[in-house]
């Protein structure tokens, strides 16, 4: 029986190790970095998000019949600045709704 037990925490454990590891891989970087047009040198970009508001909501995704799914809207903007040269830029990418709620409990 103790041996079982101990098997069978160390496939929980492994289990758990691999899916942090599948987790860390898909995350998305939220800097890059771009030529400078001004100097060559690389400059740093970075997306900023600013909450716009989160009241808009549309008829609910998740194939209910009813209720709605809540978003909040970010506005986007990648940021940047040459550090050798004092070039800077902002570019607008638009707006960015995430759900965060949902009538009928999906989320």
């Amino acid at each position: 029986m103790k041996r079982y037990m101990k098997a069978f925490v160390i496939v929980i454990v492994i289990t758990m190790t691999m899916s942090l590891n599948v987790f860390a891989d898909t995350i998305t970087p939220r800097v890059s970095l771009i030529p400078c047009p001004g100097c060559g040198s690389a400059i740093r970009t970075q997306e900023k998000r600013t909450l716009a508001h989160s009241g808009e909501r549309f008829s609910c995704i998740h194939g209910y019949s009813s209720g709605f799914d809540h978003y909040r809207v970010y506005e986007v903007k990648y940021v940047g600045k040459c550090s050798k040269c004092g070039y800077d830029y902002e570019y607008d990418a638009g707006e960015e709704h995430i759900i965060f709620k949902c009538d009928n409990g999906a989320i």
